[in-house]
């Protein structure tokens, strides 16, 4: 929220959504850049002050940490998904593709087979959508039996976002033959 010390009024910065912004920095006068986790990935945005809506600069994957660049031209973000570990990327203010600076992990994930979660999306109770993420053991083979981990996070705070996380790497379990299902119940942070 913005507060003008003189008036008293204040008013939403980051418009009219039901994100929860986790940490925000202004670019100039009239734009910032923030970041908060959105359908099962924790996504950087750029705000023009006075708009409802913002640019969605990241995609896949969740920001970890970031840092707009001095010349005001795009941001410096530390990104990971489910089959990636962090590294360092680019991030421009025109919404495309962010750029990879580095391949920290190269080596050691060329030699592993970490498929990438899939979101699904299923009916759950008084028919509200829920959104879950899929992950199958390396060379799945659908004629087959696998056995099933079933992961529902506790909360309502907090959500499976695709992450390289260091406790629920479900991307690991898969690897190991199981068939992961993350669910991102309703409540979950990033879901309204």
């Amino acid at each position: 929220m913005s507060f003008d010390l003189e008036s008293g009024e204040r008013s939403s910065v980051t418009g009219a959504h039901d994100l929860w912004p986790s940490g925000f920095e202004f670019l100039d006068d009239s734009r910032l850049v923030w970041t908060a986790d959105d359908d099962g990935r924790h996504r950087l945005r750029l705000q023009s002050l006075g708009e409802d809506d913002a640019r969605i600069l990241t995609g896949e994957g969740c920001v970890k940490a970031w840092c707009p660049r001095p010349n005001g031209e795009g941001v410096l973000a530390v990104i990971d998904s489910f089959d990636a570990p962090a590294d360092l990327f680019l991030v421009g203010l025109d919404g495309g593709e962010p750029q990879r600076l580095t391949e920290l992990n190269k080596e050691l994930t060329d030699t592993r087979d970490l498929a990438p979660g899939r979101s699904v999306t299923f009916e759950g109770a008084d028919g509200r959508a829920v959104q879950a993420w899929e992950h199958k053991p390396p060379g799945f083979d659908a004629s087959k039996r696998y056995p099933c981990l079933l992961w529902i996070h506790g909360g309502p705070l907090g959500s499976y976002r695709d992450e390289f996380h260091a406790r629920w790497n479900a991307a690991l379990y898969a690897a190991a033959g199981y068939v992961v299902v993350a669910v991102n119940p309703a409540g979950s942070t990033g879901f309204g």
